[in-house]
């Protein structure tokens, strides 16, 4: 069993004060592979979804190694992870990375129940 532990995805923005902007227009904050389009946008509106996005990008290269080359590109960890959950793994990770926030789980608590239940 693995016990993972993510601290911190450095946004720039608190979500509870919206207007308030902790780094300045232009600033890159944290990695560009892991920031969810929205945060990359101009003017960036980073949600709590923007979390998931980095997740599921941080758990596809954990399971991979590989980074995907843009946000519409299908990703599978086929090859790389054995068993009978691959393509609902595949499915978890596409929908946390998906383009449009909206289409991603609404909390991090989903994300962990499904993952749950396939390692379980």
């Amino acid at each position: 069993k693995f016990d993972v532990r993510v601290s911190d995805f450095g946004l720039a923005y608190e979500l509870d004060k919206p207007d308030e902007q902790l780094t300045q227009i232009r600033e890159k904050v944290g990695t560009t592979y892991f920031s969810s389009p929205e945060q990359t946008s101009m003017p960036p509106k980073p949600t709590k979804r923007s979390d998931i996005f980095s997740l599921g990008k941080m758990l596809f290269y954990m399971l991979t190694g590989n980074k995907s080359a843009d946000f519409d590109e299908v990703l599978s960890v086929k090859g790389y992870v054995g068993g009978e959950c691959v393509e609902e793994l595949d499915a978890l990770i596409n929908r946390m990375c998906s383009y449009d926030p909206k289409t991603r789980y609404q909390s991090v608590d989903q994300v962990i129940g499904i993952l749950e239940r396939l390692i379980l």
